[in-house]
């Protein structure tokens, strides 16, 4: 049986009051890991841009997805190793009063006290934090919790370190909910094109970002943070003379002709030219997602002059290579907009 906290020594008493905190990060890295597997799932296997999701949704449902996902795999974990991920970045295992792995059976168990006696069954928010605080000072004072029942719980290193620890793993599955996303944000069809191949990958760019080439326009309602569709754009203009040149079945140019349009063509701009550039430059060979979306990466880089003119007047003009396709825009933004956007393979 564990020791009271006022019958431990001054490191065991400090140790015993990390305890509960080391516990609950070990089970919040779990969730973060639960999470990123759903995340990737969503993005790499569906391709479901669920970013796209009203914020409260989106929450609820990577939270909720994440609980399920602990409920499912935890026990097995536990089962097998003794330990989760996150569990072990904390440096916690769990076994049984005889030193042995405990059973699935008692992982489901466990799994689903917790979330009754440690959470208050998470949906209750004033019953959850009661539950959480009570369940945090019975920690701390006799070093088991409401849930652990026959399980017990052995820590090891130091609390200091193990958060440095957490720290550099929460980073690291940043930047991988991150990566995963403009994984996803890829073309389909890589490689040497055909039209037909490079028009699906155009499609398959608006679907994933929720737009179209005939892009809807908006108004914002400043402070109330709401826009109000006002029509699309080719409402107010007509379409962009697009151009495809093929060499023997195989895409070889994209070009995009803006003649005389009204400044209200500066709203969707970027979007086309992101697609394009997505949908072609993206497809080629040697193109990976951080050379697309880094800092000075290629869409940066093509989008650099919309973004330099904004609502204001002025011209533009930029010209590199990357992947073997040259990169060219030429952009005049007076009373009307002129624009030439070029991809040619060298």
């Amino acid at each position: 049986m564990s020791k009271r906290l006022w019958q431990l020594s001054d490191q065991e008493r400090k140790e015993r009051l990390y305890l509960p905190w080391r516990r609950l990060l070990g089970r919040g890295f779990d969730l973060i890991i639960y999470m990123l597997i759903w995340w990737i799932v969503a993005y790499l296997a569906f391709r479901w841009n669920i970013i796209l999701l009203h914020v409260i949704v989106l929450a609820a449902l990577m939270f909720g997805s994440g609980l399920v996902l602990m409920i499912l795999l935890e026990p097995l974990l536990l089962a097998f190793f003794s330990t989760t991920p996150g569990k072990a970045l904390f440096g916690i295992h769990l076994q049984t009063a005889q030193g042995n792995k405990i059973t699935v059976k008692q992982g489901y168990s466990r799994v689903f006290r917790v979330m009754s006696k440690g959470c208050g069954y998470v949906v209750i928010p004033i019953y959850s934090l009661v539950r959480m605080y009570k369940s945090c000072a019975k920690c701390q004072v006799d070093g088991v919790t409401p849930w652990d029942g026959e399980v017990y719980c052995s820590v090891s290193g130091d609390f200091r370190y193990r958060i440095v620890l957490g720290i550099n793993a929460i980073l690291i599955s940043v930047f991988l909910f991150v990566g995963v996303y403009y994984a996803a944000d890829m073309p389909e069809l890589r490689g040497p094109l055909t039209a037909a191949q490079f028009e699906e990958n155009l499609e398959s760019y608006w679907q994933f970002h929720d737009t179209q080439w005939n892009a809807p326009l908006s108004f914002e309602m400043g402070l109330i943070l709401q826009e109000i569709n006002v029509g699309y754009i080719f409402d107010r203009m007509n379409p962009p003379i697009v151009t495809l040149d093929e060499a023997d079945g195989v895409l070889t140019g994209v070009s995009i002709r803006i003649d005389d349009a009204p400044r209200i063509v500066m709203q969707v701009l970027p979007d086309w030219i992101t697609g394009y550039t997505m949908s072609f430059v993206g497809a080629q060979r040697g193109m990976n997602f951080i050379r697309m979306h880094s800092p000075r990466g290629v869409l940066n880089t093509v989008n650099a002059p919309l973004n330099e003119i904004g609502n204001r007047e002025g011209a533009a003009n930029i010209n590199f290579t990357s992947a073997g396709v040259e990169v060219s825009l030429d952009l005049d933004v007076g009373h009307r907009v002129y624009a030439y956007f070029r991809m040619r393979k060298l």
